[in-house]
């Protein structure tokens, strides 16, 4: 393989990780909009952009596989091909866990959750949105802008894990739906994390460090 067939390959997976972003940020979007009025329609969405993701996945691991077999990647070439499976692999994770949290909203059927819980939703967004603009700049002081931001989805879990806590003692919800709201918003949390991953892997391939 040569240098530039090379560069044509990964620029092809970079293509696909772009792909990724978008799909999982369109299965956040649906997913906050099933849990917001057990919409149907959205969670539907985002079981698609959950097989979407998985597709691309599959794809983009068979590049890197066939990358490393033909160009046999040392030192920062072989860097930037570990970080890119990397990064579908956490790609992937945030669409699944965005599909989950859609059957999960069809189950509580729009029931009242804290308002802290939307923050999430909104949190998980912009960390989406800010993931996708590192992807595409390619600056370190981006990807660390994702890192940084999962301050606030942290805050934002421990203020919800609280107040369900408070609402099941006050007996104010029953013990399943509790469970399900609790569940969404570790999926969240996990989410915020699975992005944080991302992130640290593009600062991995720029030959950055991770803090």
């Amino acid at each position: 393989m040569t240098r530039k067939q090379y560069d044509e390959e990964l620029a092809r997976v970079r293509g696909l990780i772009m792909k990724m972003c978008v799909a999982a940020k369109e299965g956040i979007v649906a997913a906050a909009k099933a849990f917001a009025a057990a919409d149907e329609e959205a969670a539907a969405i985002a079981s698609a952009r959950e097989a979407e993701a998985d597709e691309l996945e599959n794809a983009a691991e068979r590049l890197c596989m066939a990358i490393v077999v033909r160009r046999q990647p040392v030192a920062h070439d072989l860097a930037v091909v570990t970080a890119a499976a990397r990064m579908i692999g956490e790609l992937e994770r945030i669409a699944d866990q965005a599909s989950e949290i859609a059957g999960t909203a069809l189950r509580l059927g729009g029931a009242q959750a804290p308002e802290c819980m939307d923050a999430m939703f909104a949190a998980a967004i912009k960390m989406a949105e800010k993931c996708m603009a590192a992807a595409e700049s390619h600056e370190p002081s981006a990807a660390r802008d994702v890192i940084r931001y999962d301050d606030v989805m942290d805050g934002l879990f421990a203020e919800a894990r609280t107040r369900i806590a408070e609402t099941v003692r006050g007996g104010k919800r029953d013990g399943e739906s509790a469970l399900d709201l609790m569940m969404t918003a570790k999926y969240l949390e996990r989410i915020g994390d699975h992005y944080v991953n991302t992130a640290e892997w593009m600062l991995f391939a720029l030959g950055q460090p991770i803090r």
